[in-house]
């Protein structure tokens, strides 16, 4: 069983995993009180919790797949859809085993970390199960084993590398007793809107779901509902400057960083959309502060939205210190080399007094010497 969710994930990462900080805290399923009858449904809400997962924090993990391992008597129960939170899921079945394979939704929102790509908060899901016959009084639904994959979030990296994809493991016992209620009606079919369950993975499918999380690892951007063709999905700028400051614009390059003294409080940022249709919202610019961003939301005319990252760097004081000190030791050595000349003048004044003195005391003993001649 653990060998499969171990494909599972490889599926998506193909890569080895490394250990991580963050881990599963724990894995809980609820209780089934009622009786259930040949030919209804009714979910069951599974619940994973992370540790070591702050969400507001860029040094944490994200994550971005989340796989469960249920066993259950599917002679009288099946799988007939998964619904959850932030995550798209997909059943797969694997000798007497079924796996609940869900990868972050990146049109949601609520769930992700400061990156906006990867998920920061517990996992829920509710699997619908239909009851397809009546030869068992009751039916236990076992949650064996969960697993989840994830990277260190980074909002400054426009990709995210395979190599450093995390594999968080966790063993439970978790299970829930289900009592089902005779009937005379026998039903052995699913109702329309149940779910075609693999036997074990479709390649050709998974290829192409592994083409898009490829794709998924190398944008930041949140992608928006399918556009509309007869509006514009350019959710680019044409120009963006600020006050006082230089920064390497490129339309295609959303991640920038500017080095500001300490007492600069605020940013005055100009910004121009590449289509004339779309908007945006400068969001951080009035109030910024060491290490914080300033992002500039362009949102298309279609919906699609890009944001563009300007990440703040203060300059401390000690830098201004050190200048100011290295000003001082400069006129502290032009005090020395005015001392030095001083002296060296009085040196010379006294080699020219004595001099003078030797050469005034000789002409007199010359002029004593004529007189007497």
């Amino acid at each position: 069983m653990k060998k499969f969710i171990v494909i599972l994930l490889l599926m998506f990462f193909l890569v080895p995993f490394s250990v991580s900080a963050a881990s599963i805290s724990s894995v809980s399923i609820s209780d089934i009180n009622t009786e259930q009858s040949v030919g209804s449904s009714f979910y069951l809400p599974v619940n994973v919790r992370f540790s070591g997962i702050d969400r507001n924090s860029e040094n944490t993990t994200g994550i971005y797949t989340v796989v469960l391992a249920l066993a259950f008597d599917d002679s009288v129960l099946e799988i007939s859809g998964v619904l959850t939170d932030f995550y798209d899921a997909q059943i797969y079945k694997d000798d007497n085993y079924y796996y609940i394979l869900s990868i972050i939704d990146l049109d949601s929102t609520g769930n992700k970390c400061v990156d906006q790509f990867l998920a920061c908060t517990d996992y829920s899901a509710n699997i619908r199960f239909y009851v397809k016959n009546d030869s068992k009084e009751t039916v236990d639904i076992k949650v064996l084993e969960a697993a989840a994959g994830g990277f260190k979030v980074d909002p400054t990296l426009e990709s995210y590398l395979e190599e450093n994809a995390e594999l968080l493991e966790y063993t439970t016992e978790s299970i829930t007793t289900v009592s089902i209620l005779k009937s005379e009606t026998e039903v052995t079919a699913p109702p329309e809107t149940s779910v075609v369950i693999e036997s074990e993975p479709n390649i050709e499918v998974t290829n192409e779901q592994l083409e898009q999380a490829k794709e998924n690892f190398t944008s930041h951007a949140t992608p928006s509902p399918t556009p509309d063709i007869s509006t514009s999905s350019n959710a680019n700028l044409k120009t963006l400057t600020i006050d006082h400051y230089e920064i390497p614009f490129k339309e295609d390059q959303y991640h920038y960083y500017i080095t500001v003294s300490e007492d600069v409080e605020s940013l005055t940022v100009h910004a121009e959309p590449a289509d004339s249709k779309a908007t945006y919202e400068i969001i951080g610019a009035d109030s910024i502060a060491s290490g914080s961003d300033v992002r500039i939301v362009v949102k298309a005319e279609n919906g699609e939205e890009q944001t563009y990252t300007i990440r703040i760097n203060r300059v401390s004081n000690g830098i201004e210190k050190e200048e100011e000190q290295a000003e001082e030791k400069k006129f502290v050595i032009t005090e020395k080399q005015k001392k030095i000349a001083f002296v060296v003048l009085g040196i010379l004044v006294i080699i020219a007094l004595i001099c003078w003195i030797i050469f005034h005391f000789k002409s007199r003993k010359l002029d004593k010497l004529l007189d007497k001649m």
